[in-house]
């Protein structure tokens, strides 16, 4: 309702800007209510994707220490060896370079890949 009611106001104040002063008033009066509508939404999708990104990298630490957690329990002599808990850590492995990825394509963040001879696969770390 009071977007209807902000809508017609906006429209009447546009027509009687037009009837008194005449075109160019009502266009500079429409082109500065674009742009400030048109700041607002800027400003919303900003604050979206920051909220996003740190999302995604919260979701990311969490996948880092599942896989930590992950690599632990294959240490122990209990379970050294076992083929299926081995096959769940290179998962959790495939599935953090594919949020890595995520992060290089839509959040505008670098990833250089390092190799370190203490562990069996690649990590990476942020430039």
């Amino acid at each position: 309702m009071n977007r209807i009611l902000i809508s017609l106001s906006v429209l009447m104040n546009a027509g009687l800007l037009m009837f008194l002063f005449g075109p160019l008033p009502f266009f500079l009066f429409l082109s500065t209510t674009l742009l400030i509508s048109a700041s607002f939404y800027i400003s919303h999708l900003l604050k979206m994707r920051k909220e996003m990104a740190l999302e995604v990298e919260s979701l990311l630490t969490r996948m880092y220490n599942f896989s930590d957690y992950m690599n632990k329990i294959y240490q122990l002599e209990a379970f050294y060896g076992d083929e299926t808990i081995r096959e769940m850590i290179e998962e959790s492995k495939k599935l953090m370079n594919d949020f890595y990825d995520f992060e290089e394509n839509f959040l505008d963040r670098e990833y250089e890949e390092e190799i370190n001879d203490s562990t069996e696969g690649n990590e990476t770390q942020e430039v």
